[in-house]
C-alpha cells in the first residue's frame, strides 16, 4: 500500500516540523508497527541539493485517526528550502508481516526577498 498525503500549509524555511505517517486506518485493530524500515527524502519540486533533512530517530506512536497504540510514525525534518517540495517515504514492518509505506509532500513557502 502507498498513499501520498500533501500537507498544508507549507512549512516556512528554517523550521523545523514534526511528520506525522499514520497507518492506523490501513491496519487491522490489533496490529501495530513492529519497526521503521526506513524514511527517505526525495524533492519533488524546485532544486535542493542537501541530504540531511531528518533530525533525529523516527518515534512510533498511536495514531491520531484510530487512536490505538503504535499504528503511526512520528519524524523531525529541517532545513527545507524556499520554493521546494519535499516527499517524505517512510517503509514500516508490522505484526502481521505487512511490509507498507506511506508518503508525505511537504511543501516549503516561498518568501519573497526583503519580506
Amino acid at each position: 500500500m502507498t498513499l501520498a498525503i500533501e500537507l498544508r500549509p507549507p512549512t516556512e524555511p528554517g523550521e523545523v516540523e514534526t511528520l506525522t505517517f499514520d497507518f492506523g486506518p490501513a491496519l487491522a485493530n490489533v496490529e501495530t508497527i513492529t519497526s521503521v524500515t526506513s524514511i527517505k527524502c526525495a524533492v519533488i519540486v524546485g532544486s535542493d541539493s542537501a541530504t540531511g533533512h531528518l533530525q533525529g530517530a523516527a518515534a512510533i506512536e498511536p495514531s491520531p485517526s484510530t487512536g490505538l497504540p503504535s499504528q503511526a510514525v512520528l519524524q523531525q525534518v529541517k532545513s527545507m528550502l524556499a520554493g521546494c517540495t519535499y516527499q517524505y517515504q517512510c517503509l514500516v514492518l508490522t505484526s502481521a508481516g505487512q511490509a507498507l509505506q506511506l508518503r508525505v509532500n511537504l511543501p516549503c513557502a516561498y518568501v519573497p526577498p526583503g519580506s
